[in-house]
């Protein structure tokens, strides 16, 4: 059986994180390379920066040192617009940033959001790969 080679999503080079005009949460530098498919997680105690680095990874925040290349896009995810953002990551915080009456099957289908037209439905095979997920 042939080895699946793994394809480059995200590499990260002598980062920095924080927030603009304050002391980065990192002493020293990270870089990281993440493939399509890792399943990584972040460990650490309140305040040591887990989630600014998921929202650098994200685009959200700027670093303040280093860089965060999408390698689909060959550009920083801080510069990405909203549409290759949402091409790219699927992130789900660990609180709710709004109440929903959505069903589950509702939530799973924002995930298509990215491929639909303005204004157009589902097409089929959007439906069926919803299907697919939900089963």
């Amino acid at each position: 059986m042939a080895e699946k080679i793994k394809e480059t999503l995200l590499v990260a080079k002598q980062l920095h994180i924080g927030f603009s005009g304050k002391k980065p949460l990192n002493k020293h530098p990270w870089s990281i390379d993440l493939g399509t498919g890792e399943l990584i997680g972040l460990l650490g105690p309140n305040g040591s920066g887990k989630t600014t680095l998921l929202r650098t990874f994200l685009g959200d925040l700027a670093p303040l040192e280093g860089n965060v290349i999408v390698s689909k896009f060959r550009r920083d995810s801080h510069q990405l617009s909203s549409k290759e953002l949402a091409q790219t990551f699927s992130y789900l915080p660990q609180e709710p940033i709004y109440e929903s009456m959505q069903t589950v099957e509702e939530h799973i289908a924002l995930g298509l959001l990215p491929e639909l037209k303005r204004l157009n439905p589902a097409s089929q095979e959007q439906r069926e790969r919803l299907e697919q997920i939900m089963a």
